[in-house]
């Protein structure tokens, strides 16, 4: 097979490779490569249409799902939409009134700071909301420790998915970062990775809570604040002067194979 465009950058034998995805049958595989290349055609389309500026994103086939459809990642990686109360119920205005939060602060990238911690892979595990929570305020410590975080393993997703239930949170069938955060706040904080560690895709999520047993250090959270749906002032306030912040949105499938932007 020839090489593919410079818009996707790989050929399904070399995708294949680095992802060491082994197909039981020549029926699979046929399928898995006719299912690629239609998402590689997908990918160059929409490149193309980024690289003149009709879309703000782009889009890549080096990620790990590029050989599945729509309506496959859909049923094993997302759910259903949950109420987030966070975007219904505000904490009160953030910024200052009058405020001009997007002169004052065209851009902030966190991650040229060193305060964010590596990628993480939640595995077939609906706990998207405690690696949000886990990032954030890892993101916070090194903020305030002035460390650079970036090969830190940081804090313990799996205290989340096992402890929490009681703050309308359920392991791996979803929660919300909002809902996480209390529970961190009137519990006494979040363990470190390496002592408590990840272990909910083996398990789905459902060991027996050992954070009373668990030895070592806490990260403490003070305070939590929401801010709502369609804020995207208060948003960028908050990125721009106070640091990183989990958000909860809705998936659609093909972000599957979101590049940047």
């Amino acid at each position: 097979m020839p090489k593919n465009s410079a818009s996707t950058g790989i050929s399904f034998e070399e995708w294949q490779a680095q992802h060491e995805k082994a197909y039981l049958s020549k029926e699979e595989r046929d399928f898995r490569l006719n299912t690629w290349l239609e998402n590689q055609r997908h990918v160059q389309s929409h490149n193309a249409a980024f690289e003149v500026g009709l879309t703000s994103y782009a889009k890549s086939m080096n990620g790990p799902f590029a050989d599945l459809t729509d309506e496959e990642f859909l049923q094993q990686y997302l759910m259903e939409p949950q109420d987030c109360s966070a975007t219904h119920l505000s904490s009160g205005r953030l910024r200052p009134q009058n405020s001009e939060t997007m002169a004052a602060h065209p851009a902030m990238d966190w991650r040229t700071k060193g305060i964010l911690t590596a990628v993480k892979d939640q595995g077939k595990c609906g706990s998207c909301w405690t690696f949000s929570t886990s990032g954030c305020l890892e993101a916070h410590i090194c903020q305030q420790a002035r460390k650079d975080c970036t090969h830190w393993k940081g804090l313990a997703e799996e205290q989340l998915v096992e402890c929490a239930g009681n703050f309308d949170n359920h392991g791996c069938s979803g929660g919300l970062p909002s809902h996480a955060y209390e529970y961190l706040k009137y519990s006494g904080g979040m363990a470190l990775e390496k002592d408590y560690p990840y272990i909910a895709p083996e398990t789905g999520g459902k060991n027996q809570c050992t954070i009373s047993t668990t030895p070592g250090w806490r990260a403490q959270v003070a305070e939590v604040f929401n801010v709502t749906t369609l804020d995207e002032e208060d948003l960028a306030y908050a990125v721009a002067n106070i640091g990183p912040v989990s958000v909860a949105y809705q998936v659609s499938p093909d972000f599957r194979l979101y590049s940047h932007g």
